[in-house]
């Protein structure tokens, strides 16, 4: 039985499969008016919805940058350029930022007469936010209303909406939402070039410009829609020269089409200028010098992440795809997943170009970001621009799938009934958590409950106004009483307090670790800035907090009372009154036996006071209520040290270094600690060690100087000692 030779597949048959067979998707045309009520009415619902939201959102802690770059933002323009102050902001770097949203929302405010102290101004501003997210949603529907029908708009928007995060930022974020809204504003513009190639209305060029220039014109990272503008041209034309085999008339495209598309990057260009004073000053060198210093700050904060509170630096590669997998809404998930598995479908209905854009968009700057190793924070609302194309490209795989099941009505309403069942949990999430859904974690996880500790929740302290709306309700400002309000997050805190109460009520800030350095009555402590060992320990909030906002029953913050023998004890071991401060941190523990401040208070007292078991035995009971805190265990190591158990202190120290590998004064210690042991190889293993991580620091000489006098090497320790020297 002969054999048939199998043929390769023609030149053409590739083609197909790569890039489908049309250079444009096919205008769908089946818009019922049923659909269109239901789109339209969707949009409108929406809105109204975001409205509300914003109303009653918190601010977030940046926005103490934003308030000021709105106020020289209108001082400049009303000046005509005389006031300067915008041109260079030292804290923030704010004049490296467009600034549209706050040169708009900064007028629309001095006209209505707001001034920054009053609520009605952060209202004003929080209504252009939710507008600008209301725009978002409305353009990503709109580029898949072009794309595949006025359904896969329906499903896009219903997606977009229901996504907690996107919802969540879009009430409080100024800055990521309006530079996610310029995007998609140009992406789909551009896509409507595309459509309408050889006669681009001036609608359409108006529209790039506005979207190019709205983005430039918030972040300076909005310059690269003009590279992907001329990506997606040239992919349209290989595309159109490909599938068409027609001769491009590069002549006639340079005086049409591309000569409209170069009037729309310019005036992008032009409009972001005149709404970013430094930019203005320095055309081409200002927006240039913004890319290069941002490209180059790298700003390194401390982000709780996988459970460790690490330097954002130093996060993994893949923090950003982590971050992202963990918040989006599993139906997100599903239909980007399908839009891989049905790829050459996907093609074929809505054509290569329009999927090349949608998942360029979408997949380009996570990727870079990775591939650059790029410092983030915050999560992934740096990337918030990219999410709009995701969640586009993941309704049209819905709609591919109902296309493809239409004559089949189980497997259709089954399609369905999996698309509503995948939006029930972030929807129940956004109604139970209306003041903060941005603080929403997918089941992957296992919600909010599940990233407790791991992750960051409200990093921006956005509960701060219900914590302060709730203490209202429960009567904590009496008339007639001053009240001291403190926390970590004091400008929202200051915002919300200040032209109320008629001054009774006082505010401050204090460090989470450092909060009993001064009196209050009440402090609000959002998780941020707490360690993950406490957090993780069971034992936060303590018998101090009265009561905590929360998410789906988390806590996001604590309101803790304050007063009481606690900051007696803090004065006292400031004072170096060791005697009186074990007394006071005796009483508080009496009274609050979990506040393991106190216990370490305890511990150092003790220490101070030579009662090496009694502080070995407060650090034991600190250490059970937060296990793996490194400075406990440094305290009772020196403990174990000093009360002559150097085996154990050993030991100690061992346990710290495999708990944190770069701790110095666990290596000095240990050094010291086999000195006194006599075991002079491991103490200069030790203490080299230290020198390696601290070269600039003579103990380390000091301590390897008397480590090779013990070993007879008196002219290393002469070497060692010369070092030191030249240190101090």
């Amino acid at each position: 039985m002969g054999t048939t030779k199998k043929s390769k597949p023609s030149e053409s048959n590739r083609s197909s499969w790569l890039l489908g067979d049309q250079v444009l998707p096919t205008p769908n045309t089946d818009e019922s008016k049923r659909l269109r009520q239901i789109y339209w009415g969707s949009l409108i619902a929406m809105g109204v919805f975001m409205v509300l939201l914003a109303i009653n959102s918190g601010l977030n802690a940046d926005e103490e940058f934003q308030y000021d770059y709105s106020s020289k933002l209108v001082d400049y323009y009303s000046s005509m350029g005389a006031d300067e102050a915008a041109l260079y902001i030292e804290k923030g770097n704010m004049h490296y930022y467009g600034g549209f949203f706050d040169t708009v929302t900064g007028f629309v405010n001095k006209i209505l007469g707001f001034e920054q102290t009053e609520t009605g101004y952060r209202t004003i501003r929080h209504l252009f936010m939710a507008l600008f997210g209301w725009l978002a949603i409305f353009f990503t529907a709109q580029f898949s209303r072009s794309v595949g029908g006025i359904r896969a708009a329906i499903i896009t928007a219903v997606l977009l909406f229901l996504s907690p995060r996107f919802l969540g930022h879009a009430m409080m974020n100024p800055k990521d939402i309006p530079f996610a809204m310029g995007n998609i504003m140009a992406v789909y513009f551009m896509f409507q070039a595309y459509r309408s190639w050889n006669q681009i209305s001036w609608k359409t060029v108006a529209g790039i410009a506005g979207g190019i220039g709205i983005a430039l014109a918030t972040r300076a990272g909005g310059i690269l829609l003009l590279a992907y503008m001329g990506l997606f041209t040239l992919v349209f034309l290989f595309v159109s020269n490909r599938l068409k085999g027609q001769k491009l008339e590069w002549g006639a495209m340079f005086r049409g089409p591309i000569l409209k598309l170069a009037v729309a990057a310019v005036g992008g260009y032009v409009l972001a200028v005149i709404f970013w004073p430094f930019a203005l000053s320095a055309p081409i060198e200002g927006p240039k010098e913004a890319l290069t210093e941002f490209s180059k700050l790298g700003i390194s904060i401390r982000v709780l992440f996988g459970g460790a509170n690490i330097m954002s630096d130093q996060t993994a590669v893949s923090y950003a795809a982590q971050w992202i997998l963990m918040t989006i809404p599993p139906a997100v998930i599903l239909g980007f997943a399908l839009s891989i598995g049905f790829y050459k479908s996907f093609v074929q209905k809505y054509s290569f170009l329009a999927s090349f854009m949608l998942v360029f968009c979408a997949l380009f700057p996570v990727l870079y970001v990775m591939y650059k190793d790029s410092t983030l924070h915050d999560g992934w609302r740096h990337l918030i621009f990219m999410y709009p194309t995701l969640v586009a490209v993941a309704a049209l795989s819905f709609d591919l799938l109902l296309d493809k099941f239409q004559n089949n009505k189980t497997l259709s309403m089954a399609t369905l009934g999996v698309l509503v069942l995948l939006t029930i949990n972030p929807a129940r999430y956004i109604v139970m958590n209306h003041d903060y859904p941005y603080t929403y974690f997918n089941l992957l996880v296992g919600g909010v409950n599940g990233a407790f500790g791991q992750y960051e929740t409200d990093y921006w302290g956005v509960s701060v106004k219900q914590a302060i709306e709730e203490m209202d309700k429960r009567g904590y400002f009496p008339e007639g009483d001053t009240v001291m309000v403190v926390s970590h997050f004091s400008y929202s805190l200051q915002k919300y307090i200040q032209n109320k109460y008629n001054g009774r009520v006082k505010t401050g800030y204090v460090r989470y670790y450092q909060r009993y350095n001064k009196d209050w009555d009440y402090g609000i402590f959002p998780t941020r800035y707490i360690g993950a060992g406490l957090l993780n320990s069971g034992n936060w909030p303590d018998s101090r907090s009265l009561f905590t906002i929360d998410a789906d029953g988390i806590p996001l913050l604590s309101v803790d009372r304050g007063r009481g023998a606690i900051f007696a004890g803090e004065r006292a071991l400031a004072a170096a009154d060791y005697v009186n401060a074990a007394k006071y941190y005796t009483e508080e523990i009496q009274q609050y036996p979990d506040n393991t401040f106190a216990l370490l208070g305890l511990t150092r007292s003790n220490l101070a006071l030579n009662n090496w078991e009694d502080a070995i035995k407060y650090a034991d009971d600190y250490i059970r209520l937060v296990p793996d805190y490194t400075q406990a265990y440094l305290f009772k190591g020196n403990a174990m040290m000093n009360a002559g158990r150097l085996s154990e202190a050993v030991q100690v120290f061992q346990y710290i270094l495999r708990l944190d590998p770069n701790y110095l004064d666990a290596y000095y210690y240990m050094a010291y600690s086999y000195l006194r042991i006599g075991d002079n190889n491991n103490a200069l293993v030790a203490i080299q060690n230290f020198i390696n991580r601290a070269p600039n620091n003579a103990n380390g000489f000091l301590m390897a100087a008397d480590i090779y006098k013990a070993m007879g090497n008196n002219q290393a320790a002469s070497d060692m000692l010369g070092r030191a020297a030249n240190l101090r």
